[in-house]
């Protein structure tokens, strides 16, 4: 069996916020997607690995290291 890093970001995913007009809790929202798919990404040690290599945005403020 071989592992081969795949082209791009190979765990992004697409999340979309809808609310209806007046919610004003959307950037709290938003913000706890953020921090879950952070946390996510940095349990996975390879794709850690990758996020560094590549220097993602993802990374900033979080403290990750290699």
């Amino acid at each position: 069996m071989a592992i081969r890093p795949l082209r791009g970001d190979p765990l992004a995913v697409r999340l979309l916020l809808v609310t209806r007009p007046g919610f004003t809790e959307a950037d709290g929202v938003y913000a706890d997607l953020e921090a879950a798919y952070r946390d996510a990404a940095m349990r996975a040690p390879g794709y850690r690995q990758w996020l560094l290599r590549n220097e993602s945005p993802l990374l900033a403020g979080s403290g990750a290291v290699a």
